[in-house]
């Protein structure tokens, strides 16, 4: 089950960041901006996630790694909906950092988890099948984000 959830929430941001890039073209016309513009709605995404990957993970050893991955999930959601809600190029890039500060959460977080979830024995293979599932996951945001 801990691998499974940690799983999805990697999957989410791998899905999310891949299926956006498809989607800028579309994007631009339906918020009548340029592709020019949009692009700060991918690059303020992993200017974000780049930014609070430690602080993220560090929070999680501070404040409880299951709460942390649950406040990470909250705001990667919500700012998922307000995202595919927002009215305005502006509004989608403000909302792009901040899914990027959630996915920053969730990253590292669903990484500790998973490592402390299992005894030594098993932590290595359990890591490894993370890991190994994360190519067909990029594969599937390539593949699911055409306007």
């Amino acid at each position: 089950m801990v691998l499974a959830a940690t799983s999805m929430a990697m999957f989410a941001t791998n899905l999310d960041f891949f299926a956006l890039n498809l989607s800028i073209p579309g994007m631009a016309r339906e918020l009548h901006t340029s592709t020019t513009d949009m692009q700060w709605a991918i690059s303020g995404f992993m200017l974000a996630l780049g930014s609070f990957l430690i602080p993220g993970g560090r929070l999680g050893d501070i404040l409880g790694r299951r709460r942390m991955l649950i406040t990470g999930t909250v705001i990667f959601g919500l700012t998922s909906l307000a995202g595919g809600l927002a009215p305005s190029a502006g509004l989608l890039i403000a909302a792009r950092l901040l899914q990027g500060v959630g996915a920053a959460i969730l990253f590292p977080l669903s990484i500790a988890v998973v490592t402390n979830a299992f005894p030594e024995d098993r932590r290595k293979r359990r890591s490894a099948i993370s890991t190994a599932s994360q190519p067909p996951r990029r594969q599937s945001g390539r593949s699911s984000g055409a306007p």
